[in-house]
């Protein structure tokens, strides 16, 4: 698995290999098992190689298809591959990769494979029989996949860098996704922050052909299903096979298996299951964790090493208190993707290079637990509409200082109760504010910003009160290149990051039982904790309370890099582009620990500003 190109020339002229070259190189760092191409006249498919799984180790794609001439290039782990095989009439005795059974599955079904397809995946496909590039991305976008079409050509690739590394491909900024950024309504769509350069949406094919393009949906989530159970044992249980299937799934590797391990519930559920699993077929788990010896309010060991001592993992520990936010800018690692970026990097980048050391090859991450159980906070909604509200009061009243009325029961509850066409035209009366206190209103009008803000918020597809707002709490543009960025961020060390919570069937089920299932007024992520019975410690599996790193990102700013963002911040690109205001950029500077939102703003602004400096 790793990078994958395409180039498909419309004009019926051959392919230059300089071209090719060129590309290829812009991607390089994603290869360290070497990289091939295979040329068909004007279309050439390459892959850089990184072997995570036993059966692709040592296969050279692009793969061919002698018989039909279709070619492939894939970055794949296929979930349901066994099943797969069975299907298609696969040998069971020999290893077959996952780019193989991608291949045989078109050659049976053709475009029609898409929804047969289980996993993560993205790839493209040349088929000779009908002169057509097939491309497509899995569900929910862990792999990704971009690509730029004119008249004359089609380049496709697994990051922007690579489509803008094509000689003909112009670069210009789509101003409209530096907004989205800047406000926090980045969609699901297929824009990128550059002009002509699109993404393949998650759970999309494209077919490309000499004179036209087709892009169709193959998957999204039922807006209509429901889970009901009579017993909330039984969703906890339901959810408990689930999430072990997600888990156990994604351990298949040459190599050692590795977690990040924090004190939360999630990386120690996640690292808990795959614990046991490994136990299973004689490994053990190797954990990566971060501890602080000077900034103890950050420090979790106490949660960490009960969970090592309770699971038996092979623990690696990192000190944390070094790696503040703009340590050594030069070397501050940034993606053309996308302008979003951690200001715990350098805490990421250490346990990654453990892992490495540690001759890791998968990663575990906690990352999704959070947007699974997010569609808690409408757990009124759900209550009210199923007449099940009034059995729940004695509980509420016992809890009644935890509750807010308003928020979750009024706001949450009785008001997403309200006819669909209601709340929107109400909506509609009254425009959303624009929410970035430093954005310039000449910017906001420039880019229709407030009319994107209302389609992010409303969709007439999903009428139930509170489906919208799970949805997209499921689904987000935002959470997508969140994983890409880490994505690209662990293959740096040949490593496969993965995360088990954004598993399609977790996605689905979390839409489709009701919101009180996954959380109630002191109680979040209530399934989660209730399947973790007897897996976790009890301190671990009952803590409320959340560490912040916020201590980590004053260090940085505030201290030993003071300097560093007053020189990067100099003469702003995202002043002089007349994206915020200079006078609110000047007293967000100064404000010190006082910053408007805890600093997630300025965050944002010094994220863009490195982002145009480097790349603009």
């Amino acid at each position: 698995m790793t990078a994958i190109l395409a180039l498909y020339n419309r004009t019926g002229a051959p392919v230059d290999r300089a071209v090719i070259e060129r590309l290829l190189a812009a991607g390089r760092y994603r290869q360290s098992d070497g990289e091939d191409a295979r040329f068909c006249e004007n279309v050439v498919l390459a892959h850089q190689h990184q072997w995570i799984t036993p059966e692709e180790t040592g296969e050279h794609q692009p793969l061919h298809d002698r018989l039909t001439g279709c070619v492939i290039t894939s970055d794949a782990r296929l979930d349901n591959r066994e099943t797969l095989r069975t299907s298609l009439g696969l040998p069971s005795d020999e290893p077959i990769s996952d780019a193989r059974v991608i291949l045989e599955a078109y050659l049976r079904w053709g475009v029609d494979c898409l929804p047969k397809l289980e996993g993560a995946f993205a790839f493209a496909l040349w088929d000779a029989r009908d002169n057509r590039l097939f491309v497509a991305r899995d569900r929910l976008g862990e792999r990704s996949l971009c690509y730029a079409a004119n008249a004359d050509h089609v380049v496709v690739a697994s990051e922007v860098s690579t489509v803008l590394a094509h000689p003909a491909t112009q670069v210009t900024l789509n101003e409209t996704k530096i907004a989205d950024f800047l406000e926090g309504v980045w969609d699901y769509g297929e824009e990128t922050c550059y002009q002509g350069v699109f993404f393949c949406r998650p759970a999309h094919g494209i077919l490309f052909s000499a004179d036209g393009v087709r892009t169709w949906r193959y998957w999204d989530i039922d807006p209509e299903r429901r889970i009901r159970y009579r017993h909330h044992e039984e969703y906890v249980e339901h959810f408990r096979a689930l999430f072990e299937e997600a888990v156990v799934c994604r351990l298949r590797t040459t190599g050692p298996v590795g977690a990040t391990l924090s004190g939360g519930l999630d990386s120690t559920s996640v690292a808990a299951i795959a614990g046991s699993s490994l136990v299973e077929r004689g490994e053990s788990l190797k954990t990566f964790s971060y501890i602080f010896d000077e900034l103890t309010t950050c420090d979790e060991r106490a949660y960490i090493t009960s969970v090592v001592a309770h699971c038996a993992h092979d623990a690696t520990y990192v000190i944390g208190d070094d790696a503040w936010t703009l340590r050594d800018l030069p070397n501050w690692l940034t993606y053309r993707d996308y302008p979003g970026q951690d200001p715990t990097l350098w805490l990421v980048v250490a346990l990654l290079e453990k892992a490495q050391a540690n001759g890791c090859r998968v990663l575990l991450t906690g990352l999704g637990g959070d947007e699974i159980f997010l569609g808690g906070v409408l757990w009124a909604t759900d209550a009210l509409r199923e007449l099940r509200f009034p059995g729940m009061l004695p509980d509420l009243l016992r809890y009644r200082t935890e509750v807010s009325w308003r928020s979750e029961v009024f706001d949450n509850g009785l008001r997403q109760l309200l006819p669909f066409p209601v709340r929107r035209a109400f909506r509609r009366r009254r425009p959303p504010a624009v929410q970035h206190p430093g954005l310039t209103p000449e910017f906001v009008e420039r880019v229709g910003l407030r009319e994107r803000h209302m389609a992010h918020r409303y969709n007439g597809r999903y009428t139930a009160p509170g489906q919208w707002q799970r949805y997209r709490g499921l689904i987000d543009g935002r959470s997508v290149m969140n994983i890409t960025r880490i994505r690209q961020l662990g293959l740096r060390y040949q490593l496969e990051v993965v995360h088990p919570f954004l598993d399609r069937r977790l996605v689905e089920f979390s839409m489709a039982v009701p919101a009180d299932e996954l959380a109630l007024p002191g109680q979040s992520k209530r399934l989660l904790r209730d399947a973790m019975v007897g897996v976790l410690p009890e301190e671990v599996r009952t803590r409320t309370d959340k560490t912040t790193l916020n201590p980590l990102f004053e260090r940085g700013l505030l201290q030993h890099e003071r300097a560093t963002v007053w020189t990067l911040m100099q003469k702003p690109q995202i002043v002089e582009r007349d994206y915020i205001r200079a006078e609110w950029l000047q007293k967000e500077l100064e404000a010190g620990p006082e910053w408007t939102d805890r600093g997630s703003w300025l965050w944002d602004c010094l994220s863009l500003e490195i982002w145009l400096q480097r790349y603009g």
